[in-house]
C-alpha cells in the first residue's frame, strides 16, 4: 500500500510540473510582441534625381515613351553635352535625352 501511495504522490509530483511548464510556455508564447513595420515614407524625387549619376552602359526608365511601339526603357550610351545623352530604345532606335527625360529603374 505505501508504494501505491508514493506511485500516486510521483505521480500527482510530476502533473503539477507538468501543469507549471505548459503554464510558462503559454505565458512565454503571450508575452512574445511582434513588432510593427516601421513606417517607410516615399522617396523624395528630387533627392533620388540628384543621387543618381548616369554612366555609360545603364539602363534607365524613360519618363515618356518616344513612340507607341516603343520600350519604355532605354540603354545609355554616351553623354553628348553636359545633361545629354544619346541612348537606344528598343522598338524605337537611337535617341538623344535630356538628363530630366529619364531615371534610374
Amino acid at each position: 500500500m505505501a508504494n501505491v501511495k508514493s506511485a500516486n504522490t510521483k505521480s500527482a509530483s510530476v502533473k503539477s510540473a507538468n501543469a507549471k511548464s505548459a503554464s510558462v510556455k503559454s505565458a512565454n508564447v503571450k508575452s512574445a510582441v511582434i513588432p510593427a513595420k516601421p513606417q517607410v515614407s516615399p522617396p523624395d524625387e528630387t533627392l533620388a534625381q540628384s543621387a543618381f549619376q548616369p554612366v555609360s552602359g545603364l539602363w534607365v526608365a524613360l519618363r515618356d515613351e518616344p513612340s507607341p511601339f516603343s520600350h519604355d526603357e532605354a540603354l545609355l550610351l554616351c553623354e553628348s553635352f553636359p545633361g545629354e545623352w544619346v541612348c537606344w530604345v528598343p522598338g524605337h532606335g537611337e535617341i538623344t535625352l535630356s538628363r530630366g527625360q529619364f531615371h534610374y529603374l
